[in-house]
């Protein structure tokens, strides 16, 4: 769900009025009205900036029964991709390592700063101890960061979990100390990483939308934040 819900987050302008004026096929719920959002849904997924028309937001469009089912199969489709790649190299980690090293933390608070400070939210893979690789009970969760604070002797992570029964993000906290100890709203935590990806992903998107964002005037009114739907 975290994938996804970023990825509408960052591409995806919700435009309930059609200011742009969009050909939307007329007869709600037809076969050829389903069709045209989910073409938009798929661009979004495609990492392709796009202009929903006559929905409010990601929560009023996952509402749709037609058009929340197929976005589900979205996020079980990227969950497989993302999580069955990734896997190993968690599980690795944490069969390998008991806690974070002192180094590991001070990188990962570097990583996190510099990400938020170009103004995205970083994924993290937050992983607990695991007896052996390949574990199929071995547990594994992927939230967004949205802040970092740091003090003394720890920094704290604020994240977005994903409530995948209402579409809504839910705050989180996890506090992680200079000794590599972890504590906060998760439990047992041996691991807090960066998912290897991201950058690539991220750097899509910007390349995505910065050639979106010159198609017309109208357009680059709406990157800059200049035009209200």
């Amino acid at each position: 769900m975290t994938y996804i819900m970023r990825k509408f987050h960052l591409l995806a302008y919700f435009d309930f009025r059609n200011q742009f004026d969009q050909k939307v096929p007329s007869k709600v719920d037809s076969k050829e009205w389903i069709k045209y959002y989910k073409k938009l849904i798929n661009q979004v997924y495609k990492l392709k900036p796009v202009i929903i028309p006559h929905f409010r937001g990601l929560h009023d469009l996952t509402n749709h029964p037609v058009l929340g089912r197929y976005i589900k199969k979205l996020v079980l489709a990227q969950w497989i991709q993302k999580n069955v790649s990734l896997k190993g190299f968690i599980q690795l980690k944490s069969t390998t390592a008991p806690k974070m090293s002192k180094s590991a933390v001070k990188t990962l608070y570097k990583q996190l700063k510099t990400r938020l400070s170009y103004n995205y939210n970083p994924i993290v893979y937050l992983s607990k101890r695991s007896q052996k690789i390949f574990d199929e009970d071995s547990w594994i969760h992927v939230l967004n960061v949205f802040d970092i604070s740091l003090n003394k002797d720890h920094f704290s992570i604020s994240l977005w979990d994903t409530n995948s029964t209402n579409m809504k993000y839910v705050s989180k906290t996890v506090k992680i100390y200079s000794n590599g100890k972890i504590s906060g709203d998760f439990s047992d935590l041996i691991g807090i990483h960066l998912y290897p990806e991201d950058d690539r992903e991220i750097a899509q998107i910007v390349f995505n939308k910065s050639e979106w964002c010159t198609k017309s005037k109208k357009i680059n009114r709406l990157c800059r934040g200049e035009l209200d739907l």
